[in-house]
């Protein structure tokens, strides 16, 4: 496995992919950040913090499933203010539920869509640049080439099952915005 050089010049590195996760992230959230309907802070490092997670998760093989309180601490933010930022996820079809979806004992499952994070951007105004779609195209491919022996039965790569929902159909919204 590749190795990268880490900034911080320490010597434990990272693998190769969790560097280009970190890097889209950021480029994510920057571009999130020159969004002309004013995202939230709270909003756009909650995205940066769940595709850190979401994408490490599905590379491991692994399904997603953030609690509530985790993701009030990746957006630095109330527990209802991280549900207001993950429905708004959800509207946009980023992070789609598919299992557990009642909670109860368990977490939701979620599966992130990168092709409805590049979409929604694109609708919301952001311009997302090409650099960054071809991050996006890059992460992407190394989730699906990431095939394992030991990931479940129902899925067929890395964080993609073979009954993950389509994204719903409708307008763009933006919560508290208008329609794009």
């Amino acid at each position: 496995m590749m190795k990268a050089a880490s900034k911080s010049g320490n010597s434990v590195n990272k693998p190769l992919a969790l560097v280009q996760i970190d890097d889209l992230s950021r480029h994510v959230c920057s571009t999130l950040r020159r969004c002309p309907c004013r995202l939230g802070n709270s909003f756009i490092e909650m995205t940066g913090g769940l595709l850190r997670h979401c994408l490490r998760k599905h590379l491991a093989g692994q399904a997603a499933h953030p609690g509530n309180s985790k993701m009030a601490k990746m957006g630095n933010c109330s527990d209802r203010q991280a549900r207001r930022n993950l429905r708004q996820l959800e509207a946009w079809s980023v992070l789609i539920p598919f299992s557990d979806k009642k909670g109860g004992r368990r977490a939701t499952r979620y599966w992130l869509d990168l092709i409805a994070l590049k979409r929604a951007m694109v609708l919301a105004g952001c311009n997302p640049s090409r650099e960054l779609v071809e991050k996006i195209d890059a992460v992407s491919d190394l989730l699906r080439t990431d095939i394992r022996a030991d990931m479940r039965p129902d899925m067929m790569s890395a964080g993609y099952s073979k009954d993950t929902p389509s994204a719903p159909a409708g307008n763009f919204r933006v919560v508290g915005g208008s329609d794009v």
